[in-house]
């Protein structure tokens, strides 16, 4: 499942949000049990009332017990996202942390060369890979997100998703530019 939409705060667009949701089998960690992970990709035009281009990013993840009747709520160590020629945004980080959600983590990143990176693969690929560890410096499971997927669950939706993410940022820098100038 993805769903792209703007996020407004006082009536005025502030960031543009990328939500999706997928199942990952976990053979880095879990010798390949099933987990879940819902996650939140957000580019923020404004911190405060400041013009501050900046990346956040939400991942929960939660364990299938091995009974398969339950998921328990299990926070990463690190997240991040990896973009069309293998760069992550990791390079960019610049704080995070628990989310309020269970088995959540949260982590910002600057906006460097390597968001385009991750545009590409939205806008050419209809795909985004996120990746966490669960270990401090540990070895990433990498997701790749299926865009395609609308929020009705349903495939075959290309670029559907993508677009209204890419129709976003463009308005939302556009009003960022005029304000700059």
């Amino acid at each position: 499942m993805t769903k792209a939409y703007p996020v407004s705060s006082g009536g005025r667009n502030i960031a543009c949000g990328l939500e999706f949701e997928a199942g990952v089998s976990d053979r880095v960690y879990r010798q390949g049990e099933l987990s879940a992970i819902a996650g939140s990709l957000y580019f923020y035009g404004y911190k405060g009332d400041q013009v501050q281009p900046f990346i956040g990013l939400k991942l929960v993840v939660r364990d299938r017990d091995a009974a398969g009747t339950s998921l328990t709520p299990n926070a990463p160590a690190q997240i991040s996202i990896f973009g069309k020629d293998g760069k992550s945004l990791a390079s960019g980080y610049y704080g995070g942390g628990d989310g309020e959600t269970p088995g959540s983590k949260l982590a910002s990143f600057a906006f460097d060369q390597n968001f385009q990176s991750v545009m590409a693969s939205i806008s050419e690929d209809d795909r985004l890979e996120v990746a966490f560890n669960r270990k401090q410096g540990g070895t990433d499971v990498r997701i790749p997100i299926d865009l395609s997927v609308s929020e009705d669950g349903q495939p075959g939706h290309k670029g559907e998703t993508a677009v209204r993410f890419l129709q976003c940022l463009r308005d939302l820098t556009r009003e960022l530019q005029a304000k700059l100038k």
